[in-house]
């Protein structure tokens, strides 16, 4: 199912054109900025990484990128809940009964959704070039069992879909700045 709020490419993660900054160093700290305002309703016309100005010094992410723990913190500073999840700590029947949770259109009386997943994934495992990266899961096809992400890289990869055990598989390799697998957050 398509959630209600992507609409028309694909690469438009709000309804009213609100788009992220497309910068490479710093894609991380503004997916967590863009998925804030979609979720509290303030859709301000403009924003910059700077506003994320809590947790890790913005620098230091032009150079070095970020953790799974690090892009929670900086969603909880936003005034997000976060349910961070490390793949070694989960399994593929969790994560698709997440994925399921998260991709199901709002009811009747919500008009936007209530939380979002966000993947932290190695690349390789899905035959990609590259190695850690975040995205936003935009939907789940429940009959061929295949999770479409938004790739917020877009000058490498536009929006695809991906087995949902394939992606899982790829959350399970272990970040070397942490020593821990990769994984996913909810965030509401």
């Amino acid at each position: 199912m398509l959630l209600p709020w992507i609409r028309g490419d694909l690469g438009r993660v709000h309804g009213d054109g609100t788009r992220e900054k497309e910068q490479r160093t710093i894609a991380n700290t503004t997916r967590t900025c863009v998925l804030w305002i979609d979720n509290s309703g303030y859709c301000p016309q403009w924003y910059e990484e700077s506003m994320l100005n809590c947790c890790v010094d913005l620098e230091e992410v032009k150079t070095k990128g970020v953790t799974i723990g690090t892009v929670a913190c900086l969603a909880k500073c936003q005034g997000l809940a976060v349910d961070a999840v490390y793949g070694s700590n989960s399994t593929v029947a969790e994560f698709r009964r997440v994925v399921k949770r998260t991709c199901t259109a709002p009811s009747a009386t919500t008009t936007q959704p209530t939380s979002f997943l966000v993947v932290s994934y190695t690349r390789k495992v899905i035959g990609q070039t590259g190695s850690g990266h975040f995205s936003p899961i935009g939907a789940y096809d429940e009959a061929s069992d295949h999770v479409l992400i938004l790739d917020t890289a877009r000058f490498k990869y536009g929006p695809h879909w991906v087995s949902l055990p394939l992606m899982f598989e790829a959350l399970l390799p272990i970040d070397p700045a942490t020593g821990k697998s990769r994984g996913y957050m909810v965030l509401g």
